[in-house]
């Protein structure tokens, strides 16, 4: 399927994560994901994009959490290029793909006003990835439609996933294990 000749051969995704950014991308919608440290929300999406060009930004840059000046240059930047390019053909314009990681650090209005500008912009794809639900500024694109939200539940590998992953560690370890064990 789309996006799983793009993972490494190692890496084994949840299921129902990756069928949620295949169907974002097919809709051309902007993707929240959240679940707490460690799910692999930021490991996913560095797979599922590791043979496409996309800009990343981390709120954690700054560890304040209260500027976000590249977030906003990176919006304007995105939108200097839109407009360089007005009037070429559709298809020779490639969506600028966008990821902005540790939203949960994002404070101030101006980055905000950005990662908004960013999420209804139809040559924007965004993906949103946070620590916590949905936060109350981004609420009402929400309830707009603005975006498929990826959760704790569908980053959690399921019974598939565990096994793939258990045979795998197998056959490490019989592949290291000394002969006769």
């Amino acid at each position: 399927m789309e996006g799983e000749g793009h993972l490494d051969k190692g890496y084994i995704a949840p299921e129902a994560a990756l069928k949620k950014l295949r169907v974002a991308k097919g809709l051309d919608q902007a993707v929240y994901i959240y679940g707490a440290t460690g799910y692999g929300k930021t490991e996913l999406v560095r797979q599922y994009l590791s043979k496409r060009r996309y800009r990343y930004i981390s709120c954690a840059e700054d560890a304040t959490g209260l500027e976000a000046p590249e977030l906003t240059e990176m919006a304007e930047t995105v939108q200097e290029t839109v407009s360089h390019n007005f009037g070429k053909e559709k298809e020779a314009q490639p969506r600028t793909v966008m990821v902005v990681d540790d939203m949960h650090l994002l404070k101030n209005a101006e980055g905000r006003k950005a990662v908004l500008s960013l999420a209804g912009r139809s040559d924007v794809w965004l993906i949103l990835i946070c620590r916590s639900p949905i936060p109350a500024w981004l609420m009402p694109l929400y309830i707009k439609g603005g975006f498929l939200v990826i959760t704790e539940d569908d980053l959690r590998l399921g019974e598939k996933e565990i096994s793939a992953y258990m045979a795998s560690i197998l056959l490490v370890l019989r592949s290291i294990s000394p002969a006769g064990m």
